[in-house]
């Protein structure tokens, strides 16, 4: 579905930003290496927990990523 590609692709560059590898995002969000690529490749659903989570650690505000993905802030929805 093209709105994980969204996500992980938002995600990946957000990580890129801040010039980490895959491994390091995943072990400052405590998840597995693995996990983290499904999402950046857009072959996972994560759960929201989980992509606040890595927002969190990238220090990126929710509402970027739903203005990015979606047009527009879901949080004040």
């Amino acid at each position: 579905m093209t709105v994980y590609r969204d996500i992980g692709r938002f995600i990946r560059e957000k990580r890129e930003h801040m010039h980490w590898t895959v491994a390091e995002l995943a072990e400052l969000s405590k998840m597995s290496v693995t996990a983290l690529e499904n999402i950046e490749l857009g072959d996972a659903d994560p759960k929201w927990s989980t992509v606040k989570r890595i927002c969190s650690t990238l220090s990126v505000d929710v509402g970027e990523l739903n203005i990015c993905v979606y047009g527009k802030d879901l949080t004040l929805v």
